[in-house]
């Protein structure tokens, strides 16, 4: 189960209705303005609205200490109607792994069986679509956005850092969708995510208390999708440590994914 708990924060996103603040939230002009520079950066605002569905295939590389094996993935994501919907597949050494939306009630199958996701893991980001997050924060009035401030990187590199997060009244919402992204000052393109995830810390998934995890993914190796920029490798650390390389290995827009991509198993979503 490590294994399969360690690459599941990866795949969870869906959206939820949350108990939200009655008015809306503050938002830091400057915050807005070094998120837009980031969108212009990596391809503009309309190019990210402009994209229907996207599939990505890569793999997972274990980095040493880890304990984890490699793995590869094909993700499937779609935006069609204003609702976002995704099916992860992740080939792992002990079985495949699939994560889906299931339009609005998340699952999960794994070799040991069919496993019901807690809503709280709906908030965490899309990782490897920094733009698509950008964008969805930005039109949904009830994130709030913090000032801007200078930070420097554990490789010694300068970076600005934007906080933003929920308005909800819940605290463990409003933890879940906490993020805090570190920009290059001159090309504005994303170089770290900081977050926090909930693990799930034995094999039933029945929740002893929730454990608050927190996640960092680094961004490398930006390449152009058409008009958008994707970064094709991300590092990911969790507890401070380095467990995986994730590399994409090709990303396409606008195939076509079916809506039925993304049922539950047993509903025609199954592996």
């Amino acid at each position: 189960m490590r294994d399969f708990r360690s690459l599941l924060f990866l795949t969870l996103l869906v959206p939820i209705s949350v108990p939200m603040a009655a008015q809306q939230p503050p938002r830091d002009p400057r915050a807005i303005r070094v998120i837009q520079q980031s969108l212009s950066a990596m391809g503009g605002g309309a190019a990210a609205a402009s994209i229907q569905d996207g599939v990505a295939r890569g793999q997972f590389r274990p980095l040493a200490g880890s304990g984890l094996k490699p793995a590869t993935f094909i993700w499937k994501h779609s935006w069609a109607g204003g609702s976002y919907e995704f099916r992860r597949e992740t080939a792992m050494d002990h079985g495949p792994v699939l994560v889906v939306s299931g339009h609005g009630s998340p699952r999960a199958l794994d070799p040991g069986g069919l496993r019901v996701l807690p809503e709280d893991s709906a908030l965490e980001p899309a990782i490897h679509l920094p733009r698509r997050v950008f964008v969805a924060a930005l039109i949904d009035p009830q994130y709030k956005f913090e000032a801007p401030s200078d930070a420097v990187l554990n490789d010694g590199r300068k970076a600005v850092r934007v906080h933003f997060e929920l308005a909800a009244r819940d605290p463990q919402i409003r933890a879940a969708s906490s993020q805090d992204w570190f920009f290059d000052p001159t090309t504005w393109l994303p170089l770290r995510l900081e977050f926090r995830v909930t693990s799930l810390p034995d094999p039933s998934w029945t929740r002893s208390g929730p454990e608050s995890l927190a996640v960092a993914v680094e961004y490398s190796d930006f390449r152009a999708v058409g008009a958008v920029l994707v970064p094709f490798t991300m590092t990911i650390r969790a507890r401070g440590s380095e467990l995986l390389l994730a590399t994409l290995e090709s990303v396409t827009f606008n195939s076509g994914v079916r809506p039925s991509e993304f049922d539950a198993p047993g509903s025609g979503g199954g592996l």
